[in-house]
């Protein structure tokens, strides 16, 4: 019968695994933005404007967690994910550069003021 307790089993059965993921992902982002670590909090902000960066990545990402990207007719639209992904591709040696910059700076920086002390 529908609304039945026997009718709804079958949904929970489903949704465990997705729902799991969503949780362990959730908690370990709270886990991330809950530190001041210096050198975690700019890894962090680094790799989020990389994501930014990346469409397709952000999109994929958007897509399972319960966004969505869709053109007029309620489809993913792909083709421009993909043509996205391509272009924001060529960004991202430059942004992976500029970690590299960055990290580098920061352990060097660190380490100056260790000597230091």
């Amino acid at each position: 019968m529908l609304g039945s307790l026997t009718a709804l089993i079958p949904y929970g059965r489903e949704r465990y695994f997705e729902n799991h993921k969503m949780m362990a992902a959730v908690d370990k982002l709270h886990k991330l933005f809950s530190t001041s670590f210096e050198p975690l909090v700019w890894a962090r902000s680094v790799g989020l404007e990389v994501i930014n960066e990346l469409d397709a990545v952000k999109a994929a990402l958007m897509i399972s967690a319960g966004g969505s990207v869709r053109n007029g007719k309620g489809d993913v639209n792909w083709a421009n994910l993909a043509a996205g992904g391509i272009s924001a591709a060529a960004s991202t040696v430059e942004a992976v550069r500029a970690m590299g910059n960055g990290l580098v700076t920061t352990m060097s920086a660190r380490l100056r003021e260790i000597a230091k002390r």
